[in-house]
C-alpha cells in the first residue's frame, strides 16, 4: 500500500511534502524546515533535505536545531551541504553546525562559509545539530541527504 500527499508531522513548524508512505519505510523528497528550539526531528528516510530556520533567508537569534537522520538497513548516510553561511568564529563557539556519526562520534563542527561539501556516516544514521547565538545572523545552510548502499555491487567501488 502507498499513500502520497503532505504529511504534518506532531513537529511545530515542520512539513514534508511529497511522502511516500510504504509497508517498510517512508521515502521523503523534501524536508522543509521553518524554525526550531531544541526539538530533534526524527527523518526515517532514503532522501531529503534540511534548511536552517527561515532559508534562504537569514536564520535568527538563538536557534536550535537537531536533525536524526535514518536510511534503510543496509545503507549509510551522505549528507551534502549544497549552501554553508554560518557565523565565523575560532572553534565555532558561535553559530555552526555539529555532525555526528551513528556511534556518536564527532564527524566535524563546521562554522563560516564554505563551498560545497560531503560528509557520510559509518552506519544507517546521521545527527546534525544547529546552533545560532545573539549576535550574527547569515543566510544558514542546505543539505541534501541520500543513503548509500553500504555494500557495492560486484566490480564496483562506491566513495561514500
Amino acid at each position: 500500500m502507498s499513500r502520497k500527499g503532505k504529511f504534518y508531522s506532531n513537529v511545530p513548524e515542520q512539513i514534508v511534502e511529497n511522502l511516500t508512505l510504504c509497508n517498510t519505510f517512508i521515502t521523503v523528497f523534501f524536508v522543509f524546515q521553518t524554525g526550531c528550539g531544541g526539538k530533534i526531528t526524527n527523518i526515517f528516510a532514503s532522501s531529503g533535505t534540511i534548511t536552517s530556520p527561515n532559508y534562504p533567508s537569514n536564520y535568527g537569534s538563538h536557534a536550535d536545531c537537531s536533525w536524526r537522520i535514518t536510511v534503510p538497513n543496509g545503507f549509510v548516510v551522505r549528507l551534502t551541504f549544497i549552501v554553508f553561511d554560518l557565523e565565523s568564529s575560532r572553534n565555532c563557539r558561535y553559530d555552526y553546525v555539529k555532525v555526528e556519526d551513528t556511534s556518536g562520534s564527532l564527524i566535524g563542527l563546521y562554522c563560516g562559509t564554505k563551498a560545497q561539501f560531503t560528509v557520510s556516516s559509518s552506519g544507517r544514521s546521521l545527527y546534525v545539530r544547529f546552533r545560532s547565538d545573539k549576535n550574527v545572523n547569515k543566510g544558514g545552510f542546505r543539505a541534501s541527504f541520500t543513503a548509500v548502499n553500504r555494500r557495492p555491487p560486484p566490480g564496483k567501488t562506491f566513495v561514500a
